[in-house]
């Protein structure tokens, strides 16, 4: 469900017409956001808001580097949706050249944070090989876990990785998710007791 809710917003972010700077500043009562707040405020939220803002041009001029520059910020404290979006820009090199590898960490640091478009695009570069050897039992792995948390519009790539995967290897991708879902379900819970 988290997918779907992703696509949306960035649909509606992306279908808006945008505002200029000097309307960001001057008409924040509005629901602009005003910039300095965000820079002054100092939190991996607020860091990971200013490279959204660079990154898809709100408020700001478009601009990748910048938005790479806060977008590691606030994933060195902790943003899963900063590590997620700097996999995103390494992957296809917006603001930098294209690293592969570098994708591939940075989609680690958002999937084991349960970021399920992380998993899935870690799972693709595992499927094809991109930035990390291939590896058909990982892809599986992730894809299973992002399905299993409800984000069924993977499954149809989950069954192409499996199309290429013999029943003992599917086996223990699926075993291996697992072990991976109940070690996160006792850390919740060992976090909320």
């Amino acid at each position: 469900m988290r997918v779907l809710e992703f696509l949306i917003v960035v649909a509606v972010l992306l279908s808006s017409p945008l505002a200029t700077g000097s309307e960001c500043q001057s008409h924040s009562d509005s629901g602009f956001v005003n910039i300095q707040s965000l820079e002054s405020a100092g939190t991996a939220e607020s860091q990971f808001q200013l490279g959204r803002h660079y990154d898809y041009g709100i408020c700001v001029e478009q601009d990748d580097m910048i938005a790479i520059d806060w977008y590691r910020k606030a994933g060195t404290n902790g943003s899963t949706n900063a590590n997620y979006r700097l996999g995103v820009l390494y992957e296809n090199g917006w603001g930098t050249d294209v690293d592969e590898e570098r994708a591939v960490t940075f989609y680690t640091f958002a999937a084991v944070k349960n970021h399920a478009l992380a998993q899935y695009d870690l799972a693709l570069m595992y499927f094809e090989g991109s930035g990390v050897e291939q590896d058909f039992v990982e892809a599986y792995k992730w894809l299973f876990i992002a399905t299993n948390a409800g984000n069924e519009i993977m499954r149809e790539q989950l069954m192409r990785v499996a199309d290429e995967m013999t029943e003992d290897e599917i086996v223990f991708a699926q075993a291996l998710a697992l072990k991976w879902i109940s070690r996160q379900r006792d850390s919740s819970s060992d976090q909320s007791g």
